[in-house]
């Protein structure tokens, strides 16, 4: 059985580059909720290594995902992946 689950985002940093003045009044209401305790953290909070982004889709995507799943880079991540193969050109004369 699926639940009712959505899986949401948001750059916040190219929010407040284009719209600092709405992102600003936003992050105020939402930290009032917060304050308010009409908002709370999400819980539980399962971070994850940026080179595991396959795994942390295919948990999302298994509808087995509860709470935060963030990936966190580091500066020795190495993240396999293959470029999409090319056929060769074929030269006809």
């Amino acid at each position: 059985m699926k639940t009712n689950r959505a899986h949401l985002s948001a750059n916040i940093a190219a929010l407040s580059k284009y719209w600092p003045k709405e992102t600003g009044q936003i992050m105020n209401q939402v930290m009032l909720l917060f304050k308010d305790e009409k908002l709370q953290p999400i819980t539980p909070l399962k971070t994850m290594g940026l080179a595991d982004v396959e795994k942390a889709f295919k948990t999302m995507q298994s509808w087995k995902a509860v709470g935060k799943l963030v990936l966190e880079p580091t500066s020795y991540t190495l993240i396999n992946c293959a470029p999409k193969a090319v056929p060769p050109i074929k030269i006809s004369q």
